[in-house]
């Protein structure tokens, strides 16, 4: 179980520290020039293939069983960081509310990119399914 907790850590830091950075260009440049849900859009794939590589690695590295309960574990520990690094970052470096944080997922753009936060979540889980 620490293992696996362990796992859902270094998985969730790896793929946040690169989804963070092209946060910044999609808000930055992107969302700017072709509107949020396009720049979500074209941000989700490259941080599901990122997913993809660091579950993979990850659980090779810690050698995290693959049984779908190990797997299914390793999401959710990596979705709650995720989920409480947005709203500590929403709230406190952006300055925005809880319920302003929340509003947000009714955007389509919010919708999409929290589609994309439960594929990543799923990531490791589907990787044990397919026996990757």
């Amino acid at each position: 179980m620490t293992r696996v907790t362990i796992a859902g850590f270094i998985y969730f830091a790896i793929v946040f520290a690169v989804a963070f950075g092209l946060g910044a260009l999609r808000v930055i440049w992107i969302a700017p020039a072709l509107g949020a849900l396009t720049a979500t859009a074209l941000e989700i794939p490259i941080v599901l293939a990122m997913s993809w590589w660091a579950s993979a690695r990850t659980t090779s590295w810690l050698a995290v069983p693959p049984k779908s309960a190990d797997r299914a574990l390793m999401g959710v520990v990596s979705f709650a960081f995720l989920m409480s690094a947005e709203i500590f970052l929403g709230t406190v470096a952006f300055g925005r509310s809880l319920s302003e944080q929340m509003s947000g997922y009714a955007q389509p753009a919010g919708v999409l990119g929290l589609a994309g936060q439960i594929a990543f979540a799923i990531v490791p889980w589907l990787q044990a399914r397919l026996k990757l």
